[in-house]
């Protein structure tokens, strides 16, 4: 009888063991999604940051060609 409880309590273990390490490797992957999150926004929100500094550089007449460019340029399938 005593066996059966140690294999009963082995093999408890080892399912529970599993599972924490399972466990323990999806918080690990979700630290790294957030990290790879935080610091793509990092990255876009300093490279907005260079785009409005280039913009605000910019006279008005520029910024409307460029806009007509922007406009003009063909889409769609051709």
């Amino acid at each position: 009888m005593f066996r059966l409880y140690l294999i009963m309590a082995l093999s408890a273990a080892a399912i529970g063991g599993f599972f924490w390490i399972r466990h323990d490797a999806a918080n690990d992957r979700e630290r790294e999604l957030r990290a790879e999150a935080i610091d793509r926004t990092v990255n876009e929100i300093r490279l907005d940051k260079e785009s409005d500094d280039a913009i605000d550089k910019k006279s008005d007449d520029d910024l409307r060609n460029i806009a007509n460019g922007w406009l003009r340029r063909p889409t769609g399938p051709e």
